[in-house]
């Protein structure tokens, strides 16, 4: 007798997202979703880096909010960066002055929306980073 069984290996994008605001995580989780992505949602910063380090290394792209309680969105970005320089990021913000600086950045795979984003726009940096990274979308 034939042995058919295998193991499934789910190779859709692991996209991570980041915010305190949980209707935000929980729309982008949704887009995401439906457009074939795996999301994980962590509410700070900490949580992500913890995330990553204990159960997430294989995250193909980040999207975090920029201003968090704690350990913020560069923060957080500088942090994953040393030990995975060319991960993608999406950084969101609800306040207009914000200019996410020395966190690493490399333009083909940053990217910065306003809050509020329209959800073409964050698909599409979605897409966008993940195809200049390398990443099957």
């Amino acid at each position: 007798m034939i042995d058919t069984h295998q193991d499934y290996v789910d190779l859709r994008p692991l996209v991570l997202v980041v915010d305190d605001e949980e209707m935000i995580r929980t729309l982008v989780r949704s887009l995401l979703e439906t457009n074939g992505y795996r999301v994980v949602e962590a509410e700070n910063g900490f949580r992500a880096a913890e995330l990553i380090s204990n159960e997430l290394e294989g995250v193909d792209l980040l999207i975090t909010d920029v201003r968090m309680p704690g350990l913020t969105g560069p923060d957080l970005a500088r942090k994953l960066r040393a030990e995975k320089p060319l991960l993608p990021i999406v950084f969101i913000s609800g306040y207009v002055g914000d200019v996410v600086m020395d966190n690493g950045s490399h333009p083909r795979i940053t990217e910065y929306l306003s809050k509020p984003f329209a959800l073409p726009s964050m698909l599409a940096a979605v897409r966008r980073l993940l195809t200049n990274s390398g990443v099957a979308v």
